[in-house]
């Protein structure tokens, strides 16, 4: 809607100094025998909303991020040709709890945020503007109905905070923290008032996806003292921050934050961008109040701090996600690899927007995004969630052309036409598989044919061969070991073409255009043809010589020959470790499952050579890197989830809960467990729409007890060694 649906008569202000990043604005209001009380809020950045002293919500790093809309002459290292849509997101609370009879006062504090300086020096990305305010107040007391707005009336002051960064962190001297400023007596006639600020136009929506809120708090244990500071580990690597305490007013307190250490135990800053965006807090304490960051996360494992203050605890931040998945069992590899893919997908779910890693780029690539959803939905409940993410995405692509930007909301960042820019596609698809709702297809599927026509349009002979001027196009990405050949871009673009005419072929009868498929599966036809008669060797079976597991994306559409699958099964069953990308990585994996290969993929799965999730482990990564293995593997993020999205085999195969071909939704499952060596004790659930759906396997020495946990309405059966067992709802056990 836009803005004066949503606000009527109330103004954006802010402070009359534009160099102020976090103000606070004050106003006082009567109420007599409260009956309702309503605000609709948007502070940008981000804002601290409080009645009477009291902070209303337990939210954080509220609104939302999104694309706002760019000022004049904004820069970006990666720039985009496109004409976006914009959006601005506002929060809803009620104030009943808060509003006290006679006089209340109303605070509010700003932040940078998304929307103010970020301190992104990595992507050149200039900020959309400066801080501002807009509420609307709706009161119902013994008076009546009235509206209290956001108007130039308000007084404002520069708060204890002073610059903060999205990526930078805080800055705050807690000397002038008041909280007299609270009180309804207290006098505010020395601050200014503020002035009006500029509506910028875009779409203004309430946002009813989860929140960044303190999930969770850690205890931390001291590394080495070096004398004037002290390095600390909070046992894992994790968004949020740290609480610190000084009993001594004016001490200068500095906090720094990453995710490994050197050899002498001081801070390792590489893998967070280093000296380019240092995660540091700075605080000069008044000897009271306990300090931490409330416009910014950091992303880390160990920090530093001086020695003149202590850490009280550890607030680990992210958006409040419900898991609905669980996996335990006799092989401590897997567990790892279950726990460790949720935790570092958490860590990289901020402010509505699924993110590459914590620390250094903190943006949402589409080919991360779209690659992990598959075991993000199936693990956790993110509808909500990857409702928001998929506005992003809709209003990063181009009105004009249909192109789907690297980053959405788009911030810059680089990727490629195909496992990018397909998350148009791929979300709304894998949200139905998943969920069984096609809300996302009935809203989006004229801006899915925009982006199919995009395809189109850079498709000649049947290939993906180009994209935007100026801007990357990648194929697959993250290979810890890259040689002087690499699979062509054109080739995995071309098949991440094809299964987007796939998947439209499900989706395009749902919304009533079934006469759309024909020309689908004929294009697929033409691409499948172009990829085998381009690429593929009649001489041994393999497209590029099944380099970087080339061979992958041909077996999983169907072309090559016998010898191409045999060829990388017998690549993989001597290496036993992976060489691939991010995407070839989840590709292969899933298919030695598909084929019956279920050992080979366990044992991919749990190998610890150099190339393998069990490499990370055993140098103690408590979430998943950006690289395997090498020189990029020490050097880069180590909290980035897109290895991950291999975890959702642990469900759909070792537990084998699967989907009947042609229904959605987990509405008709047949659950058919593997049998593997090197696993005797599995067991775990995915929560659906209808219920939990679980499965336990024990195997004994001659026998082995299956416990198959079906929700009621589910049609279900049990599959072993090629016989079919009809399920109730309810647990059912067997012994075989």
């Amino acid at each position: 809607m836009k803005f004066q649906e949503l606000y009527g008569t109330a103004k954006f202000i802010a402070p009359s100094d534009v160099s102020v990043e976090s103000p606070y604005f004050r106003t006082t209001f009567e109420v007599k025998d409260l009956k309702k009380a309503k605000i609709t809020i948007c502070g940008l950045g981000f804002f601290m909303l409080f009645i009477n002293g009291k902070k209303v919500s337990d939210d954080m790093l509220v609104p939302a991020n999104s694309l706002f809309r760019y000022r004049k002459n904004a820069q970006c290292k990666t720039p985009s040709h496109d004409i976006f849509s914009y959006r601005t997101y506002s929060v809803e609370y009620d104030l009943c709890d808060y509003i006290k009879d006679g006089r209340n006062t109303l605070v509010v504090q700003l932040g940078s945020g998304w929307y103010g300086r970020t301190g992104d020096r990595d992507q050149l990305v200039d900020y959309f503007g400066n801080v501002k305010l807009c509420y609307k107040l709706e009161i119902t007391d013994k008076d009546g109905d009235r509206t209290i707005v956001s108007d130039t009336n308000h007084k404002w002051r520069k708060s204890f905070i002073g610059d903060n960064c999205i990526y930078l962190g805080e800055n705050q001297d807690m000397r002038e923290y008041d909280e007299s400023i609270f009180d309804a007596d207290y006098d505010d006639s020395g601050w200014e008032n503020a002035v009006e600020a500029d509506i910028h136009e875009c779409e203004y929506d309430i946002q009813h996806f989860p929140t960044d809120k303190v999930i969770r708090t850690l205890k931390t244990v001291p590394v080495k003292d070096f004398g004037d500071y002290t390095v600390y580990d909070c046992g894992e690597n994790i968004s949020g921050y740290v609480v610190v305490s000084c009993e001594k007013s004016g001490e200068r307190i500095e906090i720094n934050h990453a995710e490994e250490l050197n050899e002498d135990k001081t801070l390792y800053t590489v893998t967070c961008a280093g000296d380019r965006k240092p995660q540091r807090d700075i605080y000069i304490s008044d000897g009271v109040h306990d300090m931490h960051p409330y416009f910014c996360w950091h992303g880390f494992r160990y920090f530093s701090l001086t020695n003149n203050a202590k850490p009280v605890e550890v607030h680990v931040v992210h958006s409040d996600m419900n898991i609905t998945s669980h996996f335990e069992s006799d092989n401590e590899m897997l567990n790892w690899l279950y726990e460790t893919y949720l935790r570092t997908q958490l860590d990289n779910m901020h402010c509505g927007v699924p993110s590459d890693c914590p620390t250094r780029e903190r943006l949402g690539y589409t080919g991360d995004g779209q690659l992990c959803a598959d075991a993000a939905l199936l693990m956790m409940d993110g509808r909500e969630f990857y409702k928001k993410w998929m506005q992003d995405i809709i209003d990063s692509q181009c009105i004009i052309t249909g192109h789907v930007n690297h980053t959405t909301p788009y911030q810059g960042g680089g990727g490629g036409i195909g496992g990018w820019g397909s998350a148009i596609i791929h979300i709304p698809y894998i949200y139905y598989v998943i969920y069984g709702d096609d809300c996302l297809i009935e809203k989006h599927f004229a801006r899915m044919l925009s982006f199919m026509r995009y395809l189109d349009s850079r498709c000649k002979a049947g290939f993906i061969y180009a994209q935007e001027p100026d801007v990357w196009n990648l194929g697959d990405w993250g290979f810890s070991v890259q040689h002087e050949f690499v699979i062509p871009q054109n080739y995995v673009n071309t098949y991440f073409y094809i299964r987007c005419l796939k998947e439209m072929c499900v989706m395009a009868p749902i919304v009533g255009r079934g006469d759309l498929v024909e020309g689908y599966e004929e294009k697929i036809d033409i691409s499948k043809r172009a990829m085998q008669g381009a690429y593929f060797s009649s001489q041994d079976g393999n497209f590029f010589g099944d380099y970087q597991g080339a061979n992958c994306f041909a077996v999983d559409l169907g072309i090559g020959d016998e010898r191409t699958y045999e060829n990388m099964y017998k690549k993989y069953d001597e290496t036993r470790e992976y060489d691939t990308g991010i995407f070839a990585t989840d590709i292969i994996t899933g298919m030695f499952f598909e084929h019956g290969d279920a050992q080979l993929a366990f044992d991919l799965l749990t190998s610890e050579k150099p190339l393998s999730f069990g490499n990370m482990k055993n140098n103690g990564a408590t979430t998943l890197w950006e690289y395997m293995w090498g020189e990029k593997a020490r050097t880069m993020s180590h909290n980035h989830p897109m290895f991950g999205a291999a975890t959702k085999y642990l469900f759909t195969e070792l537990l084998g809960i699967k989907q009947r071909e042609g229904t959605y939704g987990y509405k008709d499952i047949i659950l058919d467990p593997a049998t593997v060596n090197g696993l005797n004790d599995y067991s775990g659930y995915i929560d659906v729409g209808s219920g939990r759906i679980g499965v336990s396997v024990k195997h004994g020495k001659t026998n082995t007890l299956y416990k198959l946990e079906v929700p009621e309405g589910v049609k279900a059966e049990f599959r072993f060694e090629g016989e079919s067992y009809p399920l109730k709802a309810g647990v059912n056990e067997f012994d075989m």
